[in-house]
């Protein structure tokens, strides 16, 4: 899934509307801190430990991290948090090899 696009102009020499950049920079920060917070990181590992295999085990994760941040992200279409899937993605790869997964 790509970023979310900037509705309307673009801003200075076609770079995205800054709002839309800082939505995308919380939100990726906000799924970070849920992934690497130790409580939530070690659910995930186990979670995915049993999807058998990773494939499996990263859309799990990645669908339990996206649906914790849409709850929480209020105000916050879903388009938008489904724009930070990719970096959700990447930190579960990150968080699975440094587990042994």
């Amino acid at each position: 899934m790509e970023p979310i696009q900037p509705q309307g102009q673009p801003g200075p020499q076609g770079q995205p509307d800054p709002k839309l950049l800082q939505i995308y920079q919380r939100l990726s920060l906000a799924a970070r801190k849920m992934i690497y917070d130790p409580a939530t990181a070690k659910g995930l590992v186990k979670v995915m430990g049993q999807a058998g295999d990773p494939p499996a085990a990263l859309a799990q994760g990645a669908s339990i991290i996206l649906g914790q941040l849409k709850q929480k992200a209020k105000g916050i279409p879903p388009e938008a948090v489904n724009s930070v899937a990719p970096v959700v993605g990447a930190e579960l790869c990150s968080l699975s090899k440094a587990s042994g997964l």
